[in-house]
């Protein structure tokens, strides 16, 4: 009704993590848009905040990933790509919820 997108992904890593030894979920909403209403507005401010559209932020140090060629018997060569990324931070914590759930 919204037009809201929900994507879920699955992390085996997240079994039994939670309360109780029932499983982790984490929802998370990682951006918020600023809505859109009438053109007319005193509030000339409201324009700036929130300033970050960013509920959840994950950084790198490179645009693109690191090719690094290593050569392999035969003649072929191999190629490992590479980044260094960070675990992320909640920048918007009320945008994060983990909740126990039991799956049966």
């Amino acid at each position: 009704m919204n037009d809201d997108e929900i994507i879920w992904a699955y992390d085996d890593t997240l079994i039994g993590k939670g309360a109780n030894g029932t499983d982790l979920v984490i929802v998370a909403m990682p951006e918020v848009e600023k809505p859109q209403g009438s053109d007319f507005n005193t509030n000339e401010f409201a324009k700036l905040a929130p300033g970050l559209d960013a509920c959840t932020l994950q950084l790198c140090d490179m645009a693109a990933p690191r090719e690094i060629p290593t050569p392999l018997p035969g003649g072929a060569i191999d190629v490992l790509s590479e980044m260094r990324i960070t675990s992320g931070w909640g920048v918007r914590p009320e945008a994060i919820r983990l909740v126990s759930m039991k799956f049966q």
